[in-house]
């Protein structure tokens, strides 16, 4: 007699191991009887016929009286193995219980235990791979435990790309930089090769004050040249430099308004339009409360009224 639990089950088998034994079943004497786990990922914490441990649950049974049977399960343990930093690796490997504690080389853990990695590459090296008993798998997914394993990881050097770029375009001056090893900026030069995933960085200089950057494009695309671009592919770097573009901004009292216009006699739109440096401005009174006049107009603290 015995019971299934529920999910992992026993099985009691005839010694052939083919022809199941149901509970409640009459067997002859002395007939050899095998215990069977309904999931190969569990072992038998303690399997008793009578109340009296079966020390080898694994092992032919041979029946001489009525049983009844109990027993517990639990999963098996499975051995972690693996190298932090194995010979001749560029990098390091860590294996760790999903949200929990690192795992030790050579750990034992229960079925279904997820893994995650974690890996530090050396400088200008990147990983490559992870395998589990010469198989890849996904570095960048959980892995359930579910045999012994052993985890290789593999580390190769980054990719060089080439940095093309022109120092002294019209009007001003290009510098791409990087961070050295010591944290300081280094100037990369024109048709230097750099490192996949290398921040750089930019320094640009007009040639006078009434210049400064209109774009700075890479591959053709604009990009921003105050933030660092990270290198992906070879690049090509091209700046712009134009005349300096300022804005008008007005305050003046409530109930006037200015017509604005440039030397052409293009409107001009306060906050909006941009100007270049020295550029002539056409300002005209065009609204006045009742009974007011124009007293003063000042431009940056400067009395302009008269011109």
């Amino acid at each position: 007699f015995y019971e299934k639990l529920a999910n992992v089950y026993l099985t009691v088998k005839k010694e052939n191991g083919t022809e199941d034994v149901a509970s409640g079943t009459a067997v002859r004497e002395d007939s050899k009887l095998k215990f069977v786990l309904s999931n190969e990922h569990y072992d038998f914490v303690y399997l008793s016929a009578n109340g009296t441990d079966i020390a080898n649950p694994g092992e032919l049974f041979t029946l001489t009286d009525d049983v009844t049977l109990d027993y517990a399960v639990t999963k098996k343990l499975y051995k972690v193995s693996y190298e932090k930093r194995a010979s001749g690796a560029k990098g390091e490997l860590t294996v760790k219980v999903k949200d929990g504690d690192v795992v030790a080389p050579d750990t034992k853990l229960p079925y279904e235990t997820e893994l995650v990695f974690e890996t530090k590459a050396d400088e200008n090296h990147k990983l490559d791979k992870i395998t589990v008993n010469s198989t890849d798998v996904d570095a960048q997914k959980p892995y359930k435990l579910e045999k012994d394993v052993t985890f290789v990881a593999t580390f190769v050097e980054k990719t060089k790309y080439k940095v093309k770029y022109e120092e002294n375009p019209a009007n001003g001056r290009l510098e791409v930089q990087k961070k050295g090893a010591d944290g300081n900026m280094v100037k990369v030069a024109p048709e230097e090769e750099v490192y996949e995933g290398t921040a750089l960085y930019f320094v640009v200089t007009p040639t006078a004050t009434t210049h400064a950057l209109d774009k700075l494009m890479a591959n053709d695309k604009e990009i921003n040249p105050t933030l660092p671009y990270i290198l992906t592919a070879q690049v090509e770097f091209k700046a712009t430099f134009g005349e300096k573009k300022n804005r008008v901004r007005l305050d003046v009292p409530t109930g006037v308004t200015l017509e604005i216009k440039d030397a052409q006699g293009g409107a001009v739109t306060p906050d909006a339009t941009d100007l270049t440096v020295n550029q002539p401005l056409k300002i005209k009174v065009t609204a006045t409360p009742e009974n007011l006049g124009v007293k003063k107009i000042t431009f940056a603290g400067k009395d302009i009224t008269s011109t």
